[in-house]
This record gives C-alpha cells, structure tokens and sequence, in this order.
C-alpha cells in the first residue's frame, strides 16, 4: 500500500546524522523523541556533544543511554580534544576553559575534568577512535 504524500517512510533502517549539540540536552532530548529511534537504526554524532551549554553531563548521558536503543556512532569533536587535553595538561585546561570548558564541568558539579566520570571518559576516548562502516567495504 502506498504511503500518503508527505508521510515519511517508516520501515528499514535509518542513519540519522547529529551534529554540534554543545551541551544543550533539552535540545537532543527533543530531537531523540522526535525521531524515536528504532534498534535498526544507527545515529552518527559528529562531535561537539559537549562543552557552552548548560549540560553536557546530560547529553553524555543521553547518548549513553541511546546506545541501548540503537546503533551509536560517535565521532570525536574539537571540543571532546580539547577536553581530553585539558586532563594532561594545565595550558590544555586553561585553553578548554576559554571555549566552553567552564559550563562543562559545572554541569557535573566538579573543578577539574579529572574528576569527570571515569564512564564519560571512556566514551568521549573512543570516539576518536570510531570509523563509520562503509557500505560495500570489505
């Protein structure tokens, strides 16, 4: 059957692109209810999950959560380097803090990125470590 003009293909699996969310989780948290993902389905973060506004820790989250739902794919941001950074060094932090560093660690309710959840860590490293699949590649 059909499917009525204007409606959206609802079966098969969907790759759905997510970029530059920068702390904002209301914002993410809208676009997931929206797209209600489905375990077929695969979303690409393109970076930038965190750091400027006001809840980074919550978009972590969500994203973490999301991994349970779906395919998670995440690719590391200037900003998850910048934050990682920041952890080896004290010129990283200082440079980290200028550009969104501060309304992250506020959002955990910590002062330094050391103290950032050791599971929040791990995922923002292996992002720099996630190469999408090709399709057709073997």
């Amino acid at each position: 059957m059909p499917q009525p003009e204007g409606t959206p293909a609802t079966t098969g699996p969907r790759t759905i692109a997510v970029g530059d969310v920068h702390g904002h989780s209301a914002a993410l948290r809208s676009l997931v209810e929206a797209i209600s993902p489905r375990p077929t389905d695969t979303m690409v973060f393109l970076g930038d999950l965190i750091d400027r506004g006001p809840d980074s820790k919550g978009v972590i989250d969500l994203v973490l959560a999301l991994e349970k739902q779906c395919t998670v794919v995440p690719l590391m941001g200037n900003h998850e380097e910048m934050l990682l950074g920041a952890i080896d060094s004290p010129s990283g932090l200082d440079f980290w803090m200028k550009f969104g560093g501060k309304e992250a660690l506020q959002s955990y309710g910590v002062d330094r990125p050391q103290q950032l959840p050791a599971e929040h860590i791990v995922f923002i490293m292996s992002a720099g470590a996630q190469t999408p699949p090709l399709k057709g590649a073997s």
